[in-house]
């Protein structure tokens, strides 16, 4: 009797968990994603690599061996807190519904630009590349990096070369060029096909290839990587920015003129204190159902941000994007404009 209660008690508990694996297997199934917003506090920092896969002995066993020191000033990096917390956007940013808030103490003036440095697999020496920013607009020159590090011995590399793909079958390889401590190459845009506000910015893949010697041993590393080529189907001119004052903040007008109709978003931050150089606040705006022409479009930082940031003036405008957002991820305009009110 006793040996029937525990096989029937065992048998209840594989069903209670069969029961429970059915019903939180796949919660929210079918529902569909929110739509989601063309503009984010800060710019998306994410890469993708699987559309190239690196030759066999691209991943030997063993660890990485760690950076000499620390990257050049002409290497980009993504800003990162030396101590303490971000406070967050602050209370007006809820009060606003979105559109205004406090700017981050870790953001940096010259912006946050997304990109990574991608490093090759295995033991030393380490083949490191990448690229300025992976928000490249349609008809510019990508500019590519690359550099071979060890923490010991003596490394002579014989040839780096970049592959890169903008449509699956179709490859180019080129030869990058010795510049400083490092190896450079720069790609044309104008090769990647890409319709203004269609679709996703398409992405390039590229693989860079670093053979040489390591203490008269040779070796080769490869390390992958990719950008999108941006064309919106819609920009802003920074030379029509108009910058005031209202009781609701600061306000910042440019002319955006629409080729292709749909929704936009427009973002910028506003800097002050010694030389502009002090975080305090951003501004967001979304611009739905736009058609095809020209408009005045308008951020405004909120008075309450300001005030409550402690900071004084002049305020400096930095960081303009206009973003179009005809897919995920949106087509992008960064905006070269700084200026101060």
């Amino acid at each position: 009797m006793r040996r029937g209660r525990r096989y029937t008690l065992a048998l209840a508990l594989v069903l209670v968990g069969a029961g429970a694996s059915w019903r939180w297997g796949s919660p929210g199934a079918g529902a569909a994603p929110p739509e989601p917003l063309p503009l984010s506090v800060e710019p998306s920092q994410t890469t993708t690599r699987q559309a190239i896969t690196p030759r066999e002995g691209a991943r030997p066993s063993g660890p990485v061996d760690p950076p000499e020191a620390a990257p050049e000033a002409r290497e980009p990096q993504a800003a990162a807190p030396q101590g303490g917390e971000d406070p967050g956007p602050g209370p007006w940013f809820e009060r606003s519904g979105g559109r205004t808030g406090r700017l981050s103490p870790f953001a940096r003036p010259e912006g946050s630009v997304a990109v990574t440095v991608e490093r090759s697999y295995g033991g030393a020496p380490v083949l490191e590349c990448w690229v300025e920013d992976t928000v490249v607009p349609a008809g510019a020159a990508a500019r590519l990096h690359a550099r071979v590090r060890a923490s010991s011995g003596t490394v002579r590399v014989g040839r780096v070369t970049v592959t890169t793909s903008t449509r699956p079958g179709v490859t180019t390889e080129t030869v990058m060029n010795a510049d400083g401590d490092g190896y450079s190459a720069q790609f044309d845009t104008r090769e990647v096909p890409v319709t203004a506000g269609q679709g996703a910015p398409p992405r390039v893949d590229y693989v860079v290839r670093a053979e040489g010697l390591h203490d008269g041993v040779a070796f080769t590393r490869e390390a992958l990587g990719s950008f999108r080529v941006h064309a919106p189907g819609g920009a802003v001119d920074p030379a029509t920015a108009r910058m005031g004052e209202a009781p609701e903040g600061v306000t910042v007008t440019l002319r955006a003129t629409v080729t292709v109709a749909g929704t936009y978003g427009l973002y910028g931050e506003l800097w002050g204190g010694e030389g502009g150089r002090v975080p305090v606040a951003f501004a967001r705006e979304r611009f739905p159902r736009l058609e095809p022409g020209a408009r005045d479009v308008t951020l405004t930082f909120g008075q309450g941000v300001l005030r409550d940031a402690h900071v004084q003036g002049p305020w400096v405008l930095r960081n303009v994007r206009w973003r179009h957002a005809s897919a995920v991820p949106p087509h992008e305009q960064r905006v070269p404009l700084e200026r101060t009110l």
